[in-house]
């Protein structure tokens, strides 16, 4: 991807929303926090779509993740489950028709 187009739309009306401040000899992949854990890549944001997105990512940045597990989270699986329960079905009561797409973060149980 070229930095100067929205991954979304595909025009050029990107502007820089927030400038990088993390190394990336520094960039750690693990759950644990450090001094570094707040620090961002350079975030642009499309002034077509107002879609914002990190960039540059490393290539492949996903599989720093595959093995990475956040065991303070999996302690809290039961009540995660009685929460989405319980939110789910508020969501679907009140979204139109159509798909509902989840963007987030999350951990693999293994």
């Amino acid at each position: 991807m070229k930095s100067n187009k929205c991954p979304v739309c595909g025009l050029n009306k990107i502007s820089e929303w927030y400038p990088s401040n993390i190394e990336l000899s520094k960039l750690s992949f693990t759950y644990t926090k450090t001094p570094d854990s707040n620090k961002t890549f350079r975030v642009m944001r499309c002034k077509n779509c107002s879609h914002v997105f990190c960039f540059p990512i490393p290539k492949n940045i996903y599989k720093n993740y595959e093995d990475v597990v956040d065991s303070e989270y999996l302690n809290y699986m039961d009540s995660l489950r009685i929460s989405a329960g319980l939110v789910l079905p508020i969501i679907v009561k009140n979204m139109p028709k159509g798909k509902l797409l989840d963007v987030g973060c999350a951990t693999e149980s293994s």
